[in-house]
């Protein structure tokens, strides 16, 4: 069966993203979009029909990666969905081929994407580039660190003036650490957006500044 592949425009966005909502199992609200909306580059945007059926989706975000002295231009694969009736079709081929080739035409020479299954992508030729862990340490074992220096001040701010501060920090730190992504000003808005059904039944996010 032959599918369609080509991008999508703002008003099909409900359709995209009802094939990640068939393909993990949840259900997205107005305002998720809304605020999603923002930051998707609908030129990098790809979707997969199956007649008019939306079947298949994908994209990217352009980043600007740090590197030992400098950075590079970085494609970030994003949106990778096939609904469950159209799995073990080719689809998720059809879509990283099409990625690349658009990563290739922009000169980008990193594809980057955090994976929620990275089995998947190692046969795409992806590797793992950062690893995290946590940790949970009992209070009775645990003391507070009472002789590192604090020479300066903490105060509580509003989101508005986090919003403000936190890009420059990011920024400054990004520069000299390699592997970090830049974030355009759609991202932050939707980073400090903290929506009252993201917060699992506990209080909005409170944020804090740290100056000398």
């Amino acid at each position: 069966m032959s599918y369609v592949i080509r991008p999508i425009v703002p008003d099909e966005l409900r359709p995209f993203a009802q094939v990640w909502e068939r393909a993990f199992n949840f259900d997205a609200k107005d305002e998720d979009l809304e605020a999603f909306l923002k930051t998707v580059e609908f030129d990098r945007s790809i979707a997969v029909l199956d007649g008019e059926q939306f079947v298949g989706t994908g994209g990217a975000d352009s980043f600007e990666l740090t590197t030992p002295g400098g950075s590079v231009k970085t494609g970030g694969l994003t949106a990778i969905a096939v609904v469950p009736t159209h799995r073990r079709r080719g689809i998720l081929t059809v879509i990283m081929r099409s990625h690349f080739e658009e990563v290739r035409s922009r000169e980008e020479p990193l594809s980057v994407l955090r994976a929620s299954e990275s089995t998947i992508y190692s046969r795409f030729g992806y590797g793992v580039a950062t690893v995290d862990t946590s940790f949970q340490i009992e209070r009775q074992h645990a003391g507070l660190a009472t002789k590192i220096p604090t020479p300066g001040l903490v105060r509580m701010v509003e989101k508005d003036e986090a919003r403000e501060h936190m890009p420059g920090i990011y920024d400054r730190l990004g520069a000299s650490w390699p592997g970090f992504l830049s974030r355009s000003g759609a991202e932050w808005d939707l980073h400090v957006l903290d929506l009252e059904h993201w917060r699992d039944g506990m209080t909005a996010n409170r944020f804090v500044v740290y100056a000398e």
